[in-house]
């Protein structure tokens, strides 16, 4: 049985550690970011959620590239999971 969007975004984002806090230091940012993937449809948007969202928490950086890599890779998770 394949994983479910949430998980594999889960797991995307915990990759991606933007502020090398570990795997398990972002439950508030995935959850605010699962919210945002139902409330836009373009890469460029839910780029600049997820620096919203990642920046308010942490107060540091994130760079446009980052975001929009992983919004992109998102994006991809969300329209593969709609297809199943």
């Amino acid at each position: 049985m394949a994983e479910d969007l949430y998980s594999q975004v889960q797991k995307l984002l915990e990759q991606w550690d933007p502020f090398e806090v570990g795997s398990h230091g972002y439950e508030t940012e995935i959850a605010e970011c699962m919210q945002a993937i139902y409330e836009v449809d373009s890469a460029e948007e839910l780029a600049t959620k997820i620096i919203n969202i990642y920046e308010f928490s942490f107060g540091e950086e994130i760079k446009k590239e980052e975001a929009n890599r992983i919004a992109t890779e998102i994006l991809i998770l969300k329209e593969q999971s709609s297809c199943s």
